[in-house]
Formats: C-alpha cells, sequence, structure tokens
C-alpha cells in the first residue's frame, strides 16, 4: 500500500468531480508515484453523508525522490488551470 506524503488540490470544472487532487505518495518499495484523485461524497435524502473520500482514478509515473515527482505534479498543474 502506498503513503499519502503530500496533496495538491485543483479544480476540474468540466468533470463531474470537479473537486481533484494530485497526490505523491510513497510506494512500499521506496519509489514514488502521482496519484489524480477526486473527492466522492454520497448522501441519503435528507442530505446525511453516508460515505466520503478520496478515489484514486489512476496512478502514474515512477519517481526516485519526491522532489521529481512533486516537479511532475507542478507541470501537471499548469496544465489543468
Amino acid at each position: 500500500m502506498a503513503t499519502l506524503l503530500k496533496a495538491f488540490p485543483y479544480r476540474a470544472s468540466a468533470q463531474i468531480f470537479s473537486e481533484r487532487r494530485f497526490a505523491v505518495l510513497r510506494r512500499d518499495d521506496g519509489m514514488f508515484t502521482i496519484a489524480d484523485q477526486y473527492f466522492h461524497q454520497t448522501k441519503d435524502a435528507d442530505g446525511t453523508v453516508l460515505s466520503q473520500g478520496w478515489i484514486t482514478s489512476f496512478r502514474d509515473g515512477l519517481f526516485g525522490t519526491k522532489a521529481e515527482a512533486e516537479a511532475e505534479v507542478m507541470t501537471r498543474l499548469r496544465q489543468v488551470r
């Protein structure tokens, strides 16, 4: 299982789930990867939250250091903003 090290939030207005983030993760083997995640929330008819959390839509890239992964996230953030 990968460990979340840092999250970079952004909004994707053209998506169903507009609250999104890129997450830098450390894998069990010590390498780093980037996950594109979206926030999902389920409510009942009264508006009570039944479940919520961050869902990973995909992981991408393999980096030797956290700094390399963060630099790639910054490049991706410029593309989505």
